[in-house]
């Protein structure tokens, strides 16, 4: 044992060497400036922000509660302190040593980046200077009457930021709480004085509360936030920072990186402007967590030390002032019996929330509705079957239409299981449930099919996919083939998949043809713009895709069919809204007029279409419908 250590410790310390004397005979000793910080890096664009208005309801708040700030002589004497320890020989060469052993304890040890790099010193963070802190916290200072009795800070690393709050808000350091989860770090941060714990202590009240930076770095942000807020005293402060766009990214052991276990509800990765990406985030905070109030926000540059590359570097963030002006101790979607849990559903996460009613009445959403003939097409295949009880069934893309049309098969189905990927929404578990109060053998089942735990393990005697692949793409990219593999293992042996779908416009109109051509391109000016804004679109399967997939299993196709389906003017106008919509949230102003213009184009093209047209319909697309049956 003893001589596995020594071997590991001398490899290290011959790589050292190695590198080390490599680099001095090689290195220039230089790195290059980093981009320069000018006023562009403080400012929002507030034409542009009330402009998201029509998308966003926080927008026009946002813009009457930005404060502006500047670079102050703190942030300068940070940036000249960060070149200069790269500006001779030996600082040069003792950075690259830095490098190396920040390596080893990822490589080695197994630490995260993140801890290496701070143990090390290597790319100290900087967030703002104590006066720019004092700015944005203007107006909480004066609703507090400056008294901040105890301050939590989550996520403090080296606890230099802690440090500059602390004394701005004269809290003493014994009453200052420090989350850092780094055995290393809370060492450092003991030494400044601090009181450290890896979790936020039970009962605990605290008058101010900071995350800066930590809810893109962490598995759960709304979680971290719900308990932030719960710690947090009525009329409390609550200061984040976050670098925008949003984009959580965990760090792990060894170096590794992920997405989040449990993502923010917010689609801002590919958001073309600062001013976009701050009312998603926005929006996204003040849907999931109504007790709070934002009180002031700046936007500034987050600023990293540099290192053999660069002397620093630099990303876009805003940093928010935010009021707890209540407090709610219980939080439900719905008045419920069995609550598992209430998280988001978004692209990158998962969890569920489970509501049964109790009470057996008729669901007056359903009131007047008909089959249409690709339900009546699925249920005369399991009458042919001779399928008499259809049992437990799932229905794993709900929507008020495949719900109704269950309910109104009776006693042959004992119980349905609703999935939807969104709580809010026109088919979220919050409209659902209305639809569904007092009826007992529905349950709404709120969460997103890529989490493998979702609903793993449960079988079905039917299981429903009605238009779910082509709409997967909004909640899971690019997981339709693993969307596939949760359907078939959801059906009991025996049991029956019922599967509808659209076939893609490309693979059935013809662009040869005036009347395919345009509404082909009515369809691609939407998603393309749907692209470039940062929104998730769908993307519809073909029915061939489908059957080669059920070939992977043992399954028997009982019967196929493809059904006219019946474009209108109306119909196509709302994808043209759509299209207007996406476009207006394009960042680059060129490319969005240029899109408007495009969309304007068509949209008069489709007026004259529906005067050479009676009725304003077309018939050129197709839907299709299949029933299957697994075998082993």
């Amino acid at each position: 044992m003893r001589g596995s250590v020594l071997t590991r410790l001398i490899t290290i310390a011959v790589v050292c060497l190695a590198i080390f004397l490599s680099k001095k005979l090689s290195s220039p000793y230089a790195a290059k400036p980093g981009r320069p910080i000018t006023s562009a890096d403080y400012t929002v664009d507030k034409a542009l922000l009330l402009g998201y208005s029509s998308i966003s309801k926080s927008a026009v708040e946002m813009s009457s509660k930005f404060t502006l700030l500047e670079a102050d002589s703190e942030m300068k004497q940070f940036l000249t302190q960060s070149a200069q320890a790269l500006s001779t020989a030996p600082s040069y060469v003792t950075m690259q040593i830095k490098q190396v052993f920040v390596k080893i304890l990822q490589k080695v040890f197994g630490w995260s980046r993140p801890d290496a790099r701070g143990f090390m010193g290597v790319g100290t963070l900087y967030v703002a200077s104590e006066e720019q802190f004092n700015t944005v916290l203007k107006q909480s200072l004066k609703d507090s009457n400056n008294k901040f009795n105890l301050m939590l800070d989550i996520g403090s690393g080296t606890g230099t930021e802690t440090m500059k709050l602390s004394s701005l808000l004269n809290v003493n350091a014994n009453n200052v709480l420090c989350l850092e989860s780094s055995k290393p770090l809370q060492k450092r941060l003991q030494s400044r004085g601090f009181t450290t714990d890896d979790s936020i202590p039970v009962d605990a009240s605290f008058s101010f509360v900071s995350l800066l930076n930590v809810l893109d770095r962490t598995d759960d942000p709304h979680g971290l936030l719900e308990s932030a807020i719960s710690a947090t005293e009525v009329g409390g402060t609550i200061l984040m920072a976050a670098v925008l766009p949003f984009k959580g990214i965990v760090h792990g052991e060894f170096g590794s990186k992920r997405r989040p276990i449990k993502g923010l509800r917010i689609n801002s990765s590919r958001a073309q402007s600062f001013e976009l990406g701050a009312t998603r985030f926005v929006d996204a905070i003040v849907t999931e967590h109504q007790e709070l109030e934002l009180v002031s926000w700046s936007r500034l540059p987050y600023l990293s030390s540099g290192d053999t590359k660069r002397t620093h570097y630099t990303l876009d963030m805003a940093v928010m002032a935010w009021r707890v002006k209540e407090k709610n101790e219980q939080k439900k979607i719905t008045k419920e019996v069995d609550d598992r849990d209430t998280t988001t559903v978004d692209d990158t996460t998962t969890v569920t929330s489970t509501v049964t009613s109790t009470v057996t009445t008729e669901v007056n959403a359903c009131k007047g509705k008909k089959d249409d003939k690709i339900y009546g097409f699925l249920a005369a295949t399991m009458g042919k079957e001779g399928v008499e009880k259809w049992g437990d069934v799932l229905d794993a893309g709900a929507g008020a239409s495949s719900m109704c049309w269950l309910l109104r098969q009776g006693d042959m189905v004992d119980k349905i299981t609703e999935v939807t990927a969104a709580f809010d929404g026109t088919y979220g578990s919050n409209k659902l449930l209305k639809f569904t109060e007092g009826v007992e053998k529905v349950t709404i089942e709120a969460g997103n099919w890529r989490d493998e735990s979702f609903l793993k393990g449960t079988i079905y005697d039917v299981v429903v996919a009605d238009y779910l692949l082509g709409a997967v793409e909004l909640h899971w990219p690019h997981g339709a083939d693993g969307m596939m593999d949760r359907l078939v293992y959801a059906v009991k042996v025996g049991g029956y998949l019922l599967i509808s779908g659209l076939e893609p416009y490309e693979m059935v109109l013809d662009r040869t043809n005036d009347d395919d051509r345009l509404v082909l391109d009515i369809e691609a000016i939407g998603e393309s713009a749907a692209f470039i804004a940062g929104e998730s679109t769908y993307r519809e399967i073909p029915q061939s895709w489908v059957l080669r997939q059920l070939k992977r299993f043992e399954f028997r196709v009982v019967e196929t069919k493809q059904f006219d389906m019946r474009l209108t003017v109306a119909g196509l106008m709302k994808q043209i809204d759509y299209a207007k919509s996406v476009s207006r949230e394009i960042g680059d102003v060129s490319l969005r007029k240029a899109y408007l213009n495009r969309v304007s184009v068509l949209e008069k093209e489709l007026k004259k279409w529906k005067g050479r047209r009676k009725g304003g319909e077309f018939w050129g697309a197709k839907n299709y419908a299949m029933v299957v049956q697994r075998m082993k």
